[in-house]
């Protein structure tokens, strides 16, 4: 088994310890596959071209709604194929899956769904500054992942990954009461689904778009109203 399909199996062993809610677990196996990413593109071949791309990896946005159903997270972490090469660019893209499932998997430590001030009333101290940790950890990583992805990518659109990105993002920046950062977040994902909805994109895509409307509905309406004035 060579390097990269070592890290990729580190990533997938990741991804099925988070379907079963073992995130710390599969926090130490990401971070494992991360370190042998960064060796391996220090050697790739840097002349081949990208020819795959993140969203065919993306899974449908069916699950993680909020009690209430006016949140979404999208929870799929990232399964790799296992035949993937070791050029550098697509070492570079794999590295945006496997930081993306790292920041996911923090976030889902830290509560996912759950509002800090919600889980201080259940929780705590300890365990409610242990969740703003994991979240500052999300943070820092979607935005290194969403940073990758321009370096590696930057004339490809990989829709849904980066729908994932500025949605969870988003999500992130409202459990830590930031609320202008996380409105940015949501404005960019709403942006993107109007772009969509304007080019006949939507229904081709709905199987994997109809959980990132459900953050943005309160814009829409914002929107509508606008327009009509």
């Amino acid at each position: 088994m060579s390097a990269c399909q070592l890290a990729i199996s580190q990533n997938n062993k990741a991804v099925s310890l988070i379907e079963s809610g073992e995130y710390q677990s599969a926090i130490e196996n990401l971070s494992l596959a991360v370190h042998s990413f960064k060796n391996l593109l220090n050697d790739a071949d840097r002349t081949t071209a990208l020819e795959t791309n993140i969203d065919e990896q993306m899974a449908e946005t069916t699950s993680l709604l909020s009690e209430d159903k006016t949140h979404f997270l999208y929870g799929h972490a990232i399964r790799i194929p296992q035949d993937f090469g070791e050029t550098s660019n697509e070492c570079t893209m794999i590295s945006c899956m496997v930081v993306f499932n790292l920041a996911l998997a923090h976030h889902l430590l830290s509560g996912g769904l759950v509002d800090e001030e919600d889980e201080h009333d259940h929780a705590s101290d300890n365990q409610t500054a242990c969740g703003s940790t994991e979240l500052l950890k999300a943070q820092k990583l979607y935005e290194i992942a969403l940073t990758m992805h321009k370096d590696v990518s930057p004339h490809k659109k990989d829709v849904v990954f980066l729908l994932a990105i500025f949605n969870n993002l988003g999500l992130v920046h409202r459990q830590l009461h930031d609320m202008e950062a996380s409105g940015k977040c949501f404005q960019h994902v709403l942006s993107t689904l109007m772009c969509l909805t304007d080019a006949g994109q939507v229904s081709q895509l709905s199987n994997k778009l109809d959980g990132f409307f459900v953050n943005v509905t309160g814009l829409i309406s914002k929107t509508t109203v606008a327009r009509a004035a």
